[in-house]
């Protein structure tokens, strides 16, 4: 009789019995896994969706000039997206745009979020330039701003509100001989529209600056009373400057040649020699030539001529080849070598409306025997003083207003060619001819 084998008895029973159970719980795991999954995509897009409301709605609240709950938003985000380089930018918005605090806490709030931004990043041209405005126009922190510029340009050679910022430090630094380049490279970048702007500008930051820096001095909060004069006020702004950045050879500089310029070379002498405690300052070109500048002045030619042989690279420029011929002709008493230096003085901005430099270098030439030069030097150089005249000037600035009148043109045209600025001559004829 057959023996019944019951299920419980089968050999094989065990092991499909686990195979049952481990796909029981695979599956189990599986479905927790997928449910699992499916939240996390919920909330990432969840999250992904809100953040993007939220940054619409910063965005919104910054438009409207609704800056403290513009940051509130922003810090959320900020919160979650440290590296967004866009959310810097906006947060730093909010803080340089809202005036209902102190000028500098918030300037320093924003550049605190510009500085998260990388140069490389697709913002990071932007924030660069801003972070050097604000540096700038309100920490005032001229030579900072100006190594921020540096960075900018090499992100972008061709960034004109970058070169435009550098020409307008260099202006109230008082390194106006470094300027040319800078105003050049503004102009062939264009557009055509702005050419006649930049001559103008131009025009003014070497005839008359007071007319370039008199509305950034009000902004700036230079002008500390209603009567103060333009001199005055320049004072306070590199007295400022030399306070926010001790550390900077050529804010000492600038306060040095004020004083030299106002007929005090022992004042000069004085900030120099605070200068002098820098690391930096002998090794600064701007520094060291106001240096030699008062000490010639002060007819301490000696240390002058010493100073001058360790001048740092490279050796040129107006100050430099300036200084040459003043310690060629009052220290070695070489005459010819102090024309030829002369010489090079005038090649280079400002030496073309340098009267007093040209007049120096006729009486070498006189000393020196050779008459006719000598002459030919002292009419150049009375030709160039009276273009200074009062009444010259304000000539030039009326024909400013309207240079499209041939009159004018010819005005502004005939005061440069006076001076051999043969760069200016051809670009106001060919920005009026093309109707810039």
């Amino acid at each position: 009789m057959p023996v019944a084998v019951t299920a419980a008895q089968t050999p094989e029973t065990p092991a499909r019995s686990r195979w049952a159970s481990s796909n029981w719980v695979s599956s189990r795991w599986g479905r927790r896994a997928l449910v699992a999954a499916v939240l996390c995509a919920v909330i990432v897009g969840g999250a992904f969706w809100l953040c993007r409301r939220e940054r619409v709605a910063a965005k919104r609240l910054l438009d409207r000039g609704n800056w403290v709950q513009a940051r509130t938003k922003l810090r959320r985000l900020l919160w979650l997206q440290p590296a967004d380089s866009e959310l810097r930018l906006m947060m730093a918005e909010a803080f340089a745009r809202d005036d209902s605090h102190s000028a500098e806490n918030q300037a320093l709030e924003a550049v605190e979020h510009l500085r998260c931004i990388p140069d490389n990043a697709p913002q990071g041209l932007h924030a660069r330039i801003r972070e050097a405005r604000l540096t700038l126009l309100v920490l005032h922190r001229p030579m900072a701003a100006q190594a921020l510029l540096n960075r900018a340009l090499a992100v972008d050679p061709n960034a004109a509100q970058a070169h435009t910022l550098l020409w307008t430090i260099l202006s109230l630094t008082g390194r106006e001989d470094l300027a040319q380049p800078v105003f050049q490279r503004l102009y062939e970048l264009g557009p055509a529209s702005s050419r006649r702007e930049y001559l103008t500008a131009w025009f003014y930051s070497q005839m008359d600056l007071g007319q370039i820096t008199a509305g950034l001095d009000e902004q700036m909060g230079f002008r500390r009373f209603a009567d103060e004069n333009a001199r005055r006020v320049e004072l306070n702004r590199l007295l400022a400057y030399r306070h926010a950045e001790p550390d900077e050879p050529v804010v000492h500089a600038a306060v040095a040649r004020w004083f030299l310029d106002e007929g005090d070379p022992e004042q000069a002498l004085h900030v120099l020699e605070q200068g002098l405690q820098i690391a930096a300052a002998p090794d600064d070109a701007y520094f060291v030539a106001a240096l030699v500048a008062v000490l010639i002045e002060l007819g301490r030619l000696e240390q002058a001529d010493e100073l001058f042989a360790r001048w740092p690279e490279p050796h040129e420029g107006h100050y430099y080849w300036n200084s040459a011929g003043l310690l060629q002709a009052e220290l070695h008493w070489d005459n010819r070598a102090a024309a030829k230096a002369y010489d090079q003085a005038l090649a280079a901005w400002p030496g073309q409306i340098d009267w007093k430099c040209q007049f120096r270098k006729a009486n070498c030439l006189a000393l020196a025997g050779d008459e006719q030069h000598a002459a030919e030097a002292r009419r150049r150089s009375h030709a160039i003083r009276d273009q200074f005249k009062p009444d010259v000037l304000l000539r030039l600035r009326r024909a400013l207003e309207d240079p499209d009148d041939p009159e004018n043109l010819k005005s502004i045209v005939d005061f440069y060619a006076a001076f051999g600025c043969d760069t200016e001559v051809r670009y106001w004829k060919e920005t009026l001819a093309g109707g810039g």
